[in-house]
């Protein structure tokens, strides 16, 4: 009875250490407020309306997510992270980025980690781009589904990323994306590299990104993989399978002065395989699966170039109180015999962001975005206008798992 009782003490405290080596956690954001435009496109009746609505993930987009880590011991760990986003105002599984209804789309990997050596992931997870950008900005500084900048929607599936430990304030990330189909390597392959500096007050990042054109002829929107969509016809009737579809640069910093931080940012995209429309004077041209603009704005069929230039100042009035201005430009061009180049998408915002606690806040702003010679998208998800101006509000509620 006594040896019984030894080894059941025993394997309790095997259990209990195994636990306390293991862990895991739920984290995600729910964002939701209430949105106005004063000029939304009306499908329905042909016309521009006021739009008044319940609108999701208006700053940084809800979703959900798992993480766990398990310490396999001498420095080493074995991970894993689970995000998928969804809508909160219809209850609905929709990844705000990316608009599908597929289960943990926007990451799934699994990796090890090491204290000194960095960490290695494998599976869909989010771009360098995307990383670091959105690293140096207020959430307020551009709603979630419209940052102008497409490459927050690139992401990598198929792929292995490797991240390096911080060493003084420089950190990196290196990942390959590989291809999925049979035939050529090259055909469909990512690439994204960069690194961010932090000292003392400054931060300062750069990020470049590419990707392969996948086999697929068509017009399947930018999708997981990170691929331009576009084919490139050849004299012969082939298609340009294999060649860049996408390159992405992107450099910013940020400064802390006092209660002030500063933050810029430039990005320039370019799209090798971009396709001329002959017969196009419309600027609202969609993709017939999707809904989605199939022209005239960053990323679109006939999208060559586009460049974004950023502005911002994130000020704290007190702890709990933040003050926010942000500018974006655009400059872009677009193949088509109708078009007139460069087109320009101006968006101006200004807000205030509330700390109620460590993980609710509350916020507001206005906004006005700009286009001239493209696609207006609009402020909001689902408020696109033919007008050239658009004036937005948005009030809401921001929680943090």
């Amino acid at each position: 009875m006594q040896k019984s009782l030894i080894a059941l003490a025993v394997l309790s405290a095997i259990a209990t250490t195994a636990q306390a080596q293991s862990s895991a956690t739920i984290h995600g954001t729910i964002d939701t407020g209430i949105a106005y435009s004063n000029k939304a496109f009306d499908v329905a009746t042909d016309s521009e309306v006021r739009k008044l609505s319940i609108t999701p993930g208006i700053t940084q987009g809800s979703y959900i997510g798992f993480k766990g880590v398990e310490d396999l011991g001498s420095g080493l760990k074995a991970s894993f992270e689970l995000e998928t986003g969804f809508s909160s105002n219809v209850n609905q599984n929709q990844p705000q980025q990316h608009g599908s209804p597929n289960f943990f789309r926007q990451k799934s990997v699994v990796g090890l980690e090491s204290d000194h050596l960095g960490s290695v992931l494998i599976g869909i997870q989010p771009g360098v781009i995307d990383d670091f950008n959105q690293s140096i900005y207020h959430p307020i500084g551009q709603p979630a589904d419209h940052n102008l900048d497409f490459s927050k929607s690139v992401q990598s599936k198929n792929s292995i990323r490797y991240n390096t430990p911080n060493i003084s304030g420089l950190s990196g990330s290196l990942t390959y994306g590989f291809s999925e189909t049979s035939g050529p390597a090259v055909t469909g392959e990512s690439f994204g590299v960069g690194g961010k500096y932090v000292r003392g007050s400054r931060d300062w990042y750069a990020a470049y990104y590419q990707a392969q054109k996948a086999t697929t002829a068509g017009g399947d929107p930018k999708d997981i993989n990170g691929v331009a969509r576009h084919t490139h016809e050849y004299k012969d009737g082939t298609f340009a399978t294999g060649n860049i579809g996408l390159r992405a640069l992107s450099i910013g910093t940020g400064y802390h002065d006092g209660p002030a931080y500063y933050y810029t940012s430039w990005s320039f995209l370019r799209q090798p395989l971009a396709m001329g429309f002959s017969t196009n004077e419309d600027l609202q041209v969609f993709h017939p699966s999707t809904g989605a603009p199939n022209s005239y704005t960053v990323g679109t069929d006939n999208n060559s170039k586009a460049s974004i230039l950023k502005l911002g100042v994130d000020y704290s009035m007190t702890k709990d109180l933040h003050l926010i201005a942000d500018t974006s430009y655009q400059r872009s061009e677009y193949l088509c015999d109708e078009s007139e180049n460069p087109a320009h998408l101006l968006h101006i915002t200004l807000g205030a962001d509330y700390s109620l606690s460590k993980r609710t806040n509350l916020y507001a702003f206005a906004s006005n975005k700009y286009a001239h010679e493209q696609f207006n998208p609009g402020v909001f998800d689902d408020s696109f206008t033919h007008e050239p101006n658009q004036t937005s509000f948005a009030i809401g509620v921001r929680h943090k798992l």
